[in-house]
């Protein structure tokens, strides 16, 4: 299973409907399809920030489903200066302590680090097709997800 390490912009965008990657990412965090990694830091952050900037209840109430089911790694030893915006640097430092796979952020800053001690830092678009890619590695059902998707909202 992958274990990710999700960046609080990549929450606030689940907000953007069910087609959004970072919509789709936080569905399969809480369907236990990847496993993710928080800290008090960031969740700190996102409960912050979250109350603002997505006003729809139900998505509010997905988020704080999402901080109940990711493993908890209480106090990530800091790492020092990583990027150029310190208040990033505690997304690598979980991830570091994580062992995780992949950081997932739609942050500059931490996107042009790319990769940090075997953690790949990737869009959300990008991480979504990695999961495709482990899925399907053929690419055989990937028009039928995307057709499935389309039909259960008509």
């Amino acid at each position: 299973m992958l274990k990710i390490v999700i960046d609080t912009n990549v929450l606030i965008d689940s907000d953007h409907g069910d087609f959004a990657f970072a919509t789709r990412i936080l569905d399969a965090v809480l369907a236990g399809e990847v496993e993710a990694f928080v800290s008090n830091r960031v969740e700190h952050e996102a409960r912050l920030k979250v109350p603002h900037l997505i006003t729809d209840v139900a998505q509010q109430a997905k988020i704080v489903d999402y901080f109940k089911m990711a493993t908890r790694i209480e106090n990530p030893p800091r790492l020092g200066r990583l990027t150029a915006d310190p208040d990033d640097d505690k997304f690598i430092e979980l991830a570091v302590a994580a062992h995780a796979d992949y950081i997932v952020s739609s942050d500059h800053h931490l996107l042009e680090v790319e990769s940090f001690e075997g953690t790949r830092i990737v869009a959300p678009d990008e991480f979504w097709q990695v999961m495709e890619d482990l899925r399907d590695p053929e690419g055989q059902n990937r028009w039928q997800s995307w057709f499935h998707g389309i039909a259960k909202d008509e």
